[in-house]
């Protein structure tokens, strides 16, 4: 979120999932929506601009930048997979472009 030209607060943007899941289950006033993005896509998780978001105010100040994902995602399979749609998608529009 973007306030007076600046981010807000690191440890108020979304940086993790594990650390979300974590606060959902420990506290029910705590409500989150998934938007569509979540299926369709990923890469609205990345900081691709490498925009400087700041850091957190914990022990390790560790810096926000693409959102944590959970161990059974980090899987370079899906990345591969990820890949190869984009370059089928990139493929086929030069040819159906006009249809």
């Amino acid at each position: 979120m973007i306030s007076s030209l600046r981010f807000d607060v690191a440890d108020r943007q979304f940086h993790s999932i594990p650390q979300t899941w974590k606060s959902l289950m420990s506290n029910l006033n705590d409500v989150k929506e998934l938007i569509p993005e979540f299926f369709y896509f990923p890469e609205f998780l990345e900081n691709g601009n490498r925009f400087d978001l700041g850091k957190l105010q914990g022990g390790k100040k560790q810096r926000v930048d693409d959102v944590i994902l959970p161990r059974w995602a980090r899987n370079p399979q899906v990345s591969r997979e990820r890949q190869d749609r984009a370059k089928r998608e990139r493929d086929q529009f030069p040819r159906n472009a006009l249809n």
